[in-house]
């Protein structure tokens, strides 16, 4: 799953990704919500990967952070940025160690997702 505001973004990973599997994407955190509830219930479009731009123009990125937890605690789940983030990220999520946090060009980040 790719949640981002940016359409070349999300065509640039989208484009990168589906060599690795089915890849889904969204320019809003609400219509990902919806459907990864929809997906829930069907094990074989289950998201596992959820990559998220941190600085979207809404609000409402870390309420989709919680609430894909919620629905699976075993997501994995992948914050971007084209801009410093690192003490943006550190102070909504605590308990994210500042080792976790790493600043990659997107061909580094792709490597490290394969």
């Amino acid at each position: 799953m790719l949640v981002d505001d940016e359409q070349d973004v999300l065509y640039n990973f989208k484009i990168t990704l589906s060599e690795e599997g089915n890849v889904i994407s969204f320019s809003k955190s609400k219509e990902a919500v919806h459907q990864h509830l929809v997906d829930s219930n069907n094990s074989s479009s289950y998201c596992d990967l959820a990559i998220i731009d941190i600085r979207m123009l809404e609000r409402n990125r870390i309420q989709l952070y919680q609430i894909l937890k919620i629905i699976n605690k075993n997501i994995k789940v992948l914050f971007i940025s084209a801009l410093e983030a690192a003490d943006e990220i550190l102070s909504m999520f605590p308990e994210i160690d500042s080792s976790d946090i790493t600043e990659s060009l997107f061909r580094e980040v792709i490597s490290s997702i394969k």
